[in-house]
């Protein structure tokens, strides 16, 4: 279904500039992975800790790869952008991996990325990425930040708009309903209250860009189940 989603999407989005992040439960999906790649859609995934990574001894484990291979004075560190606990910074480790099934040319490289917070270093998330090889670190991290304005948006809808709220025992009626409570949730967020001026803004933004986490003009696009950010021209 989530595959189905995207290809009916992306049609309707600017050619070449999307970005596709999702949580482990799709992230560790390989035949999910392929899909994007095969259409072509650049992704950063979240994955498990026990992820393998390469069929070769000392790839087939995620975390014992980061506990032999990251160094810390690899670790670099980035803001964590807005969010409910305020401003924080995240330390990211980020290796480009060998990519044998991808064909000599292609301009498409592989990467690891592992994320902490500077206070628990121990307590870590795992991605992985595929996409542009030219893309700058700056740019791979940005991509699994964009989902906490996904998840802000899903949170509004069920407590503002009744997306939560259903007794429905067919798929039609669910979906009207899902289709109804996302459509009516769309209007607070991007339509502030009479009184927005003297309340603190749920998603804060800065004059002339959807979120001041993301590059100008990239904004995040809720599909339910998985998350596509995408720049409007």
């Amino acid at each position: 279904m989530a595959e189905q989603m995207i290809d009916r999407a992306v049609p309707a989005l600017p050619a070449g500039r999307v970005w596709v992040a999702a949580d482990e439960v799709y992230g560790r999906d390989g035949a999910f992975r392929r899909h994007l790649e095969e259409a072509r859609l650049p992704y950063v995934v979240t994955v498990q800790a026990n992820q393998g990574v390469l069929p070769r001894p000392g790839w087939r484990h995620l975390a014992r790869l980061i506990e032999r291979c990251a160094a810390e004075e690899d670790w670099v560190e980035f803001p964590a952008g807005p969010s409910q606990l305020d401003s924080r910074t995240w330390q990211w480790w980020v290796h480009r991996i060998p990519a044998p099934d991808t064909p000599v040319g292609s301009g498409t490289a592989r990467w690891l990325l592992t994320r902490r917070r500077p206070d628990t270093p121990d307590e870590r998330d795992y991605y992985l990425s595929w996409g542009p090889q030219d893309t700058t670190v700056e740019d791979l991290v940005l991509v699994p930040g964009a989902r906490w304005r996904v998840e802000e948006a899903i949170k509004l809808a069920r407590s503002a708009a009744g997306m939560a709220d259903y007794e429905v025992r067919h798929f039609h009626g669910w979906y009207r309903h899902l289709t109804l409570s996302q459509l009516a949730a769309a209007f607070p967020a991007v339509r502030p209250p009479p009184n927005a001026a003297t309340r603190k803004p749920i998603h804060p933004t800065q004059e002339g860009r959807s979120d001041p986490t993301l590059p100008d003009g990239l904004i995040p696009i809720t599909l339910t189940a998985f998350e596509i950010a995408a720049s409007w021209p």
